[in-house]
């Protein structure tokens, strides 16, 4: 510990900047995933689209029934309701001065259906024209801009936030390697001297990955905190647009600064045998 100590205290200008740099690095990167859990959970509770199947006009309500079974079966929807023609004619004609003039109106049962959907394993347009193929099947009617939001999240989700968050752990893993490898480059002299004595491989690795571990540590707890600061701003924002808001779970958080230590190992260890091996 008292190594460590004098380490940092002789290398106060490069300590601070490194500290400071994966501090913000760590906050964006815990915003980010904030943003992708959140996300993730939002898709995962409506990634159902609803399907309202509208019946040829002379079906009676034991056919219907039937057929809804058969549609169930086959194509493994969840049954919501059936909204019956007295239902929806009473709807229709509720804003119409004169209903006499649509009295006349044949209006057929509705059945709405509920449908999960799968990126990659789920083709919605595949299954609505089974649907609409259906001899008894006038017509159907589903969510198209639902589906589109989905698929469009599932893209976003792969291809850019998590992308972008491995990209930064990268930056910060480039940032420590650097760092260490200009103060390792400093103290060669010094290491040189300490083999000369006798100095085994992990009594020189030792500094250097615990200043690794500190640093990320360090800055991975105020980042945290940070984190947590603005989780109330975000928890606002999505109440605003009617969302419901879900904090970072301890387990996550938990692998979050193991990830770190982790890196922190790796980069030293990295650092450590590319000097080895240019001496």
């Amino acid at each position: 510990m008292s190594n460590l100590i004098l380490f940092l205290k002789e290398n106060k200008g490069l300590t601070c900047f490194i500290f400071l740099a994966c501090t913000f690095l760590l906050c964006l990167s815990l915003c980010l995933y904030l943003l992708l859990y959140n996300g993730h959970k939002l898709y995962l509770s409506t990634n159902y689209i609803t399907i309202d199947v509208i019946w040829q006009d002379n079906l009676t309500p034991a056919k219907v029934k039937e057929h809804t079974q058969q549609l169930i079966k086959k194509y493994h929807l969840i049954f919501l309701k059936n909204i019956r023609p007295q239902t929806l004619k009473k709807d229709l004609l509720s804003g119409i001065t004169d209903p006499a003039l649509f009295s006349s109106l044949s209006i057929p049962y509705v059945t709405v259906f509920k449908y999960k959907y799968i990126p990659q394993k789920t083709d919605v347009s595949n299954l609505l024209n089974k649907l609409k193929s259906f001899p008894q099947i006038k017509n159907i009617v589903y969510s198209q801009t639902k589906a589109s939001l989905l698929h469009s999240w599932m893209r976003i989700e792969k291809g850019v936030l998590y992308p972008l968050i491995l990209g930064i752990i990268g930056m910060i893993g480039l940032l420590i390697f650097l760092a260490l490898r200009l103060l390792l480059l400093a103290k060669t002299k010094e290491i040189e001297i300490f083999y000369l004595v006798g100095a085994s491989d992990f009594y020189v690795f030792k500094p250097i990955f615990c200043f690794a571990l500190f640093i990320l540590l360090a800055s991975g707890v105020v980042a945290y905190g940070i984190n947590l600061i603005l989780s109330n701003y975000f928890k606002q924002i999505f109440h605003w647009f009617g969302l419901k808001f879900f904090v970072l779970p301890y387990t996550y958080v938990l692998f979050f600064f193991l990830g770190l230590s982790s890196l922190a190992l790796v980069v030293a260890l990295t650092s450590f045998w590319s000097l080895r091996n240019a001496s």
